[in-house]
């Protein structure tokens, strides 16, 4: 019962809720601080989720983004998670980042017929149908990427019955209906590619009540509704094909509100909505009456505009309904309805609020089509770092939007010090601000309006610290101030009236940092201040002139962060022992720019570094563990340190909020993207409350939380191969690829729906684009990828780098595998994969490689083969040979035998043996006279006659010319 009246008081509320462009919601209705809390506990599970509107921010994506029109007249998320949109200019697909547009094309028969998009829908098979203006239907099946066009045909009675294509619907049974503009409603045959007609008929009562069909819609029970442009609404029972008309009769106050109906909707209780341009209807059933809904000009919570776009419900039970003035949150319990402004630049104000057409994703978040305004895309449920900055249009909004302190009052009011603004009491139930300037002619106001810190006493009075005009105390009560200011006469006086912090210790005793003249002690029984400034020439003087933080630990022990490292203050001798930077000591403070100092309920001294990011002091050992970004910290500067209740601390650095748990050492970051304010926070801008609620400002105002309440989204996203591209040009569908020196690689279809593909050799520069398909803050999801086969390990990217590129692979099988996180760091593990086959070059193939075996083994063959018939000639020649001794070695034994006996012959020779000393040849021809000769000679006592044989006698008178004679 008691979160029946948290939701009925929340949407009670008579204002308008104003959506800032990636800020916050603010309306004016106040809101007790119980019921608020109770409701934001459980409003997840037993509320609507817009229970709190008070921190929404939106993202608005125009033509600048990629959009191919700024007027988005449909909205489908398909089963693979792509978001299409039907502009006045282009279908779009859109993953998070890029927006892949398709247009018509007269040199591409496959192109979308038209431009104008008035419906998209998608199949049982995944195929999306788009219907055009004067276009006709178009079938796109994603596996090719094509486009086949359905247009009207006079001379075929099963075409397309006209080609202004309003309204595409695809009902239960799978049966796909298309509503025209001048050719009423059709239903398509996919066997045969033919439509069935169903035209108004003007003798036939149970025809349609109009050709101009508006919208299409199946109620649970499987009754179509046809809205018309003109002609009312349609029931129509598909199985007798019979419609039921609901006209609009001005004489009846219950009947349809206007003939021209735009949306049909039906909600979870069995409640059949119908958006016409004379407002809302609600039937009834049983009566068939309508139950009206319209603007009222004296009533905030009636509908924004009677001109009704779009109706849906949410997974929460919140009934959206779009207007051309508006957005509207319906609750038909009180029938009232909250208003949502889209807050853009004035500009864009008429078109963005000007609401064509809504969509739910898988993940919750919620899409408006706008007239103009582009696409608007926003989580309904509330931003839990609730928002709060300055607002020209409210007086009492904060002052100034530079926050540069923040602090709670023992009475539980917030006050808050600007740059340039002054200070803010701001009353948490209202959200309202009382601001307090300085006024030149008013010595008893804030003397500055630039305020750097604030702190209260024990008796209540509030010290403010300003930049350059010195200390302020302040009696909430009187609304006065008192001043201390330098005076360089008094020594007793402030150091400076450059303050930069105060800090109260546990005796009540007040502390005041200046910015170039030390540290001051302030007693507020005689008014006067006691200086601790720094000595070059006394080693235990204050490090530095510039005091930056001051903390006092449990033990009383008090801590000075300064500009030069961090000072532990010694009562005793008021001298200071320091703690500094040593590059030579891994142990020492990290750097010593201190920022920020805090003990946690353990007792650990923890302090925030300009650049060193956050330390952990061991006070026995004097050591220092820091926790720097290559730790999983943001950014190494820590403005400020607070602990929730379950011991993590929140810290402010450059990039967000980081929340880290010291028990297991993990960062856990927030930026803009999650709502907060800015990336930059201030210095001394943070504060925790009683109730533990935090609060961190800076440079566009500050936030509040509750730790406990900052849940995870825990959806895992979806996540896609999105784009191949080979020597960095996208690859197409069922075409050569890109580049002359490729193999002529193409897509057979989408890649996203493609498994493996087989590369050559020459496509040796590839890549692939991923995407994960969760919409929430996108530019925190975070990827990861692998080349099986190649990467050793997974390659860690975020969303700016989500490509994968790969040069000269060789020759082998790969798997890519993708994975990727939400913005709150739940990963899909399983993503997405692609097996990937790289052939080798053809000198370099399997068939390669067997043609060389075969050609080696050939000449191998060859080279034996010659071989051995050398080797069998060199054995024929060498038997010839041994044949050829064997006979001249026989013939020789007989020549020396024949020899040796004419030698014998020789020796019993006692005359002249005549020879010819013209041939020098013996009368026996058989051997030469010279071996003769010199053997006889040797051997015998045979002298030898020169004169000529008769022979020779003839030879040389026939060469002389001589006669015989």
């Amino acid at each position: 019962m008691l979160i029946i009246l948290c939701y009925k008081y929340i949407y009670s509320t008579k204002d308008n809720v104003v959506i800032k462009n990636m800020v916050h919601i603010s309306y004016n209705k106040p809101c007790i601080p119980f019921l608020i809390t109770f409701c934001y506990i459980v409003f997840l599970f037993s509320l609507p989720i817009f229970a709190d509107t008070s921190s929404l921010r939106f993202e608005q994506l125009k033509t600048e983004s990629g959009l191919p029109q700024n007027g988005v007249l449909t909205i489908l998320q398909d089963r693979h998670g792509f978001i299409w949109l039907g502009t006045y200019n282009g279908l779009a697909r859109y993953d998070g980042y890029n927006f892949k547009v398709y247009k018509s094309s007269k040199s591409d028969p496959h192109s979308i017929s038209a431009n104008k998009i008035f419906s998209i829908v998608e199949d049982r098979t995944g195929v999306i149908w788009a219907g055009t203006r004067k276009g006709g239907l178009n079938r796109f099946s994603p596996q090719s990427g094509k486009f086949q066009h359905y247009r009207h045909n006079v001379n075929d009675p099963g075409s397309l019955s006209s080609d202004s294509v309003s309204n595409v619907y695809v009902d239960q049974t799978g049966t796909l209906w298309v509503g025209t503009v001048g050719g009423g409603l059709n239903r398509f045959n996919p066997r045969t590619g033919k439509f069935q007609h169903y035209r108004t008929l003007a003798k036939d009562p149970e025809s349609l009540s109009s050709d101009n069909v508006s919208s299409i819609y199946e109620d649970k029970t499987g009754t179509l509704w046809v809205g018309t442009r003109g002609g009312g609404l349609n029931r129509f029972n598909p199985k007798t094909e019979k419609f039921q008309r609901y006209h609009h009769d001005i004489n009846d106050p219950k009947s349809l509100s206007s003939d021209y109906v735009r949306s049909i909707y039906e909600d979870q209780t069995g409640t059949l909505w119908v958006g016409t341009l004379g407002g809302l209807n609600r039937f009834i059933p049983n009566t068939g009456k309508f139950q009206h809904y319209r603007h009222d000009a004296n009533d905030s919570q009636s509908l924004s505009n009677d001109k009704v776009t779009s109706i849906f419900e949410d997974r929460s039970g919140t009934l959206w309904v779009g207007t051309i003035g508006g957005l509207n949150l319906f609750t038909p319990k009180t029938g009232k309805f909250q208003h949502i402004r889209f807050d853009v630049k004035e500009s864009d104000d008429l078109f963005a609020n000007r609401i064509l057409s809504l969509y739910e994703d898988f993940s919750g978040s919620i899409w408006v089509g706008t007239g103009g305004g582009g696409l608007i895309h926003f989580n309904p449920k509330p931003d839990l770092f609730k928002h709060y900055r300055h607002d020209t249009n409210d007086s009492q909004s904060l002052s100034n939007d530079k926050v540069t302190s923040l602090f709670e009052d023992r009475s539980g009011a917030l006050w808050i010090g600007t740059l340039g603004g002054g200070l803010n009491r701001f009353n948490k139930r209202t959200g309202k601000n009382r601001h307090y300037l300085n006024d030149t002619n008013d010595p008893a106001s804030l003397s500055s309006n630039a305020v750097s810190s604030i702190v209260e006493d024990q008796t209540g009075m509030l010290w403010i610290g300003t930049i350059a005009k010195g200390l302020n105390s302040l009696n909430p009560n009187t609304g006065k101030f008192h001043r201390y200011l330098h005076d360089i006469n008094d020594p007793e006086s402030l150091s400076s009236n450059r303050i930069s912090s105060i800090f109260k210790d546990i005796s009540g005793t007040l502390w005041v940092g200046t910015q170039g003249n030390g540290l001051n002690r302030f007693s507020s029984k005689t008014g006067k201040f006691q200086r601790y400034l720094h000595n070059d020439n006394d080693p235990d003087s204050l490090s530095s002139k510039y005091v930056r933080s001051i903390f006092e630990d449990q033990t009383g022990t008090l801590w000075i962060g300064t500009d030069n490292g961090l000072d532990k203050f010694i009562p005793q001798t008021d001298t200071f022992q320091h703690y500094q930077n040593d590059t030579n000591n891994l142990n020492s403070l990290s750097n010593d720019s201190v920022l920020s100092i805090y003990k946690d309920k353990t007792g650990i001294l923890w302090v925030g570094t300009d650049g060193g990011g956050l330390n952990k002091f061991d006070k026995d050992l004097g050591t220092f563990l820091s926790y720097k970004k290559s730790d999983g910290l943001p950014n190494n500067t820590v403005y400020e340190i607070l602990e929730d209740k379950q011991g993590n601390l929140w810290l402010s650095t450059n990039q967000g909020i980081s929340r880290f748990s010291p028990m297991n050492e993990k960062f856990k970051n927030y930026d803009m993207g999650d709502g907060l304010q800015v990336r930059q926070h201030g210095l001394s801008a943070a504060f925790k409350t009683k109730t533990g609620e935090m609060l961190f400002g800076g440079n566009n105002g500050f936030n509040r939380f509750y730790p406990e309440n900052i849940t995870d989204d825990t959806q895992i996203p979806r996540v896609v191969i999105t784009e191949m591209l080979l020597l960095n040009k996208p690859v197409t569908i069922h075409e050569p690829g890109p580049s002359s020196k490729s193999s002529g690689f193409y897509l057979k279809q989408a890649v996203h729906l493609t498994s493996n593909i087989v590369l050559t050799h020459l496509d040796n520069v590839i890549a692939f684009e991923f995407s994960a398909l969760h919409f929430r803050n996108p530019k925190k999801n975070q990827y990861a990828y692998q080349l099986e086969g190649w990467d050793k390990d997974w390659v860690i990217t975020d969303y700016k780098n989500r490509r994968a590129t790969y040069t000269n692979l060789p020759a082998g099988k790969y798997i890519l595998r993708v994975k990727a996180s939400n913005s709150n760091g739940y990963w899909n593990s399983t993503g997405t994969s692609l097996s990937i086959s790289v052939l080798p070059a053809p000198w370099k193939s399997w068939w390669a490689y067997t043609l060389y075996i075969l050609v080696l083994g050939s000449l191998l063959l060859v080279f034996i083969r010659n071989q051995k018939n050398k080797v069998r000639y060199e054995h024929l020649q060498n038997l010839k040979l041994e044949k050829l001794v064997i006979d001249r070695t026989a013939e020789l034994k007989n020549k020396n035998v024949e020899l040796q006996q004419s030698i014998d012959d020789f020796k019993t020779l006692k005359n002249v043996l005549p020879i010819c000393s013209y041939c020098k040849k013996i009368k026996d021809e058989e051997n030469s006279w010279e071996q003769m000769e010199s053997y006889i000679s040797t051997h015998t006592d045979t002298n030898f006659s020169h004169g000529i044989c008769p022979e020779c006698v003839v030879k040389v008178r026939e060469e002389w010319g001589l006669s015989k004679k």
